[in-house]
């Protein structure tokens, strides 16, 4: 049985950890679909336990464009293939590529209690 010391001691620690919101975590994209997280030898996240935001997954953004395309040469000097440039202006919907791949190092935010945890961005190299 364990002593009062050890039992002071022990709420003590559970009252200190309770009181951090959250946490930093860094773990490795084990599979993408479903999506799932290793954080460490023993332990990989389920895509049920993550939260992504745009910095890592595929979105769409609104985009305010003005673009004039390089002039391209016609083969046959027809009227329809003849030297042109087209423009593109004003607000385009465009498709960002951001999605995670397997082996994407990455930096995460541990709600306490350790069920729910956002993934904020890739990094650079090994974790």
């Amino acid at each position: 049985m364990a002593n009062l010391t050890e039992i002071v001691k022990q709420a003590a620690l559970q009252a200190m950890s309770e009181t951090e919101p959250a946490g930093i975590v860094f773990g490795t994209v084990e599979t993408v679909g479903p999506l799932s997280v290793r954080l460490d030898q023993k332990t990989v996240l389920p895509e049920s336990f993550l939260l992504l935001t745009h910095n890592v997954k595929n979105h769409q953004v609104d985009m305010t464009m003005q673009h004039t395309t390089d002039k391209v040469e016609g083969g046959d000097g027809e009227a329809a293939f003849a030297e042109h440039a087209h423009t593109c202006s004003g607000v385009r919907n465009v498709l960002v590529h951001n999605g995670l791949v397997k082996g994407d190092h990455v930096l995460m935010l541990r709600q306490q209690g350790g069920q729910l945890y956002i993934i904020l961005d890739r990094l650079e190299g090994a974790v």
